[in-house]
């Protein structure tokens, strides 16, 4: 559960970096959504690997 909260907060902060133009809300929203799941893979990646073995 606490993997999936950071990944929200990550990805609903991100829509506020200068790095990245957002054109419209929808592309803002896109994009949180998209960093949220990289982000949640990312820290669950070493879980998934050790079920593998």
């Amino acid at each position: 559960m606490r993997d999936i909260i950071d990944s929200t907060l990550i990805g609903s902060l991100a829509s506020f970096l200068p790095l990245w133009i957002w054109d419209s809300r929808a592309d803002q929203i896109a994009g949180a959504i998209a960093l949220s799941g990289v982000i949640y893979v990312f820290r669950r990646w070493h879980i998934w690997r050790r079920m593998g073995e």
